[in-house]
């Protein structure tokens, strides 16, 4: 009988320790600290879906003098949906935004009206994290007029290591339609050296080496209506802060076909 017991004890004993151990295991696994970096902390649920009139675009964001730091969804129309943000993070700082909102019929099949925008908001000289939009596009989306899409992209076209802003207002179509539109900076003030019509059965503008390169058909063959080009213009723009200067002009080969390349 006192076997039995005795073993019952260091059994209750045993059992006695591994819940401890558990009970430990699991305090310390609550007490456990996890360190990471993020620069998107907002959370979106769901789409917006607009009322009868289009809600204003705001004019002022503050909070961060760092734009990862700005609540992206204040950036745009209460009514819309974020499409895309994307960052400049050398002086003066930016954040460029792109949306969509719609106000929609009542069984949600068709929109009474759509828009499509963006917008360039820069930080604000000095030390106040205060952000105004220096540069806003929107527009109606229908069967006559509108944008598809905004092509963002940012690259370096003057050498001072603080990209430019090269955006494609995709106007779709069967040639691939659209217009490039180039932002650049002249100390605070931002300008627009290039606003260039040209679908991708034409051709192609994209950033180079501290450069914009610009890519155009030649010497039209066929036998399509979408191609191709026997040759191809290649020319290479850098900004002086005042200007768009040519730095290289050739005409060669198309070698890629289509798009011209």
């Amino acid at each position: 009988m006192k076997r039995v017991l005795l073993g019952l004890a260091l059994l209750a004993i045993g059992f006695g320790c591994g819940a401890a151990v558990a009970l430990t295991a699991r305090s310390q696994a609550r007490q456990r600290t996890v360190h990471s970096t993020t620069t998107t902390v907002e959370v979106v649920n769901g789409t917006r879906e607009a009322g009868r009139t289009p809600a204003p675009i705001p004019t002022l964001l503050d909070g961060s003098t760092d734009p990862h730091g700005l609540v992206v969804s204040a950036a745009i129309p209460i009514d819309a949906n974020l499409d895309s943000a994307d960052y400049v993070e050398q002086k003066p700082r930016q954040l460029i935004v792109a949306w969509d909102r719609a106000h929609l019929t009542r069984d949600g099949q068709a929109a009474i009206w759509w828009r499509r925008g963006m917008a360039i908001w820069q930080l604000d000289r000095g030390n106040a994290a205060r952000w105004h939009r220096v540069y806003t596009y929107e527009t109606l989306v229908n069967n006559q007029v509108g944008v598809e899409g905004f092509g963002l992209s940012l690259g370096d076209v003057s050498g001072d290591g603080r990209p430019e802003v090269l955006v494609f207002f995709d106007t779709d179509g069967s040639a691939g339609g659209g217009t490039y539109h180039l932002f650049a900076n002249s100390g605070y003030r931002i300008r627009q050296p290039l606003v260039k019509d040209l679908a991708l059965d034409q051709g192609t503008i994209t950033f180079g080496h501290k450069a914009l390169v610009v890519l155009e058909g030649v010497d039209y063959r066929g036998p399509g209506i979408h191609c191709c080009y026997r040759k191809v213009r290649e020319t290479w723009l850098r900004w002086d802060n005042r200007h768009l200067v040519t730095v290289r002009r050739i005409v060669r080969k198309n070698r890629r076909g289509w798009p011209p390349g």
